[in-house]
This record gives structure tokens, C-alpha cells and sequence, in this order.
């Protein structure tokens, strides 16, 4: 469970410096947080992120964590999206700041989100753990 979580902040790192490099003003802001949302749900548009050597090493992760399964692979990218969508705040520096607290204490963070989400998280981390115990 606290791999996935660790997991999922990091693609939300890795895949938000699209918002990092918006301006600060809160509609470009949230434009750009939309959009880093919707890419990262689009394999097509989630491939294109994937240029610096952090997103190549943060898709290989999926891969590894998932074992190659597919539909986990989309899942882990949904929930990514959605952890970003309740964390971004009004700017890139208040989202920063959530993503740094997040992987100081991963557990706490877990509960700063929505109970469906948190729902959803445990749910994805037990079956990839059960998958991975299986021969």
C-alpha cells in the first residue's frame, strides 16, 4: 500500500512539471493542471510527457509495479490524475508544497483525500500485492 502511495505522488511529480512552468495566475494555473490531469488518462497524450529521463524512469515503475498488466497500468495513471486534481491548491507552489508534505508522511496524506479515492487506492495497491504473491 505505501509503495502505491509513494507511486502515485511520484508520477504526480514527475508529470507536473507541465504546471510548474504555467504562470501562477489561477485560470492559466488551473488550465494547466487540467490539462497534465487529462494527459496523463490518454495513453496517446501521456506517451508525449514522456520525454525527460524522471518520466521515462517514472513509466518504467508502472510497468514494473504492474507487472506489465495493462489495466492496472491505466488505473495507476487514473488515480495519479485524480490525486493531482484534489491536491493542486490555487498555485504550483501550494501543489509543491502538498506533494513534498505527501512524501514526508504518506498515511497522513492518504486520509487528506477524498474517501472514495482513498477507497480506490487500497483497492488498486491490494491487487497488485496480490497478484505479485501469486507464482
Amino acid at each position: 500500500m505505501n509503495k502505491l502511495l509513494y507511486f502515485l505522488l511520484a508520477l504526480g511529480i514527475t508529470f507536473s512539471t507541465n504546471i510548474s512552468l504555467a504562470d501562477d495566475e489561477m485560470a492559466e494555473y488551473t488550465k494547466a493542471v487540467e490539462k497534465t490531469q487529462k494527459d496523463l488518462i490518454n495513453a496517446t497524450q501521456r506517451q508525449q510527457m514522456i520525454t525527460t529521463p524522471e518520466a521515462k524512469e517514472a513509466a518504467a515503475q508502472v510497468q514494473d509495479v504492474t507487472g506489465g498488466n495493462k489495466m492496472d497500468q491505466e488505473a495507476i495513471y487514473k488515480l495519479a490524475s485524480q490525486v493531482l486534481g484534489e491536491v493542486k491548491g490555487n498555485d504550483s507552489a501550494a501543489l509543491k508544497e502538498a506533494l513534498a508534505n505527501a512524501q514526508k508522511d504518506p498515511q497522513k496524506f492518504l486520509q487528506t483525500l477524498s474517501p472514495e479515492l482513498q477507497k480506490q487506492i487500497r483497492e488498486l495497491a491490494g491487487r497488485i500485492e496480490d497478484r505479485q504473491k501469486k507464482p
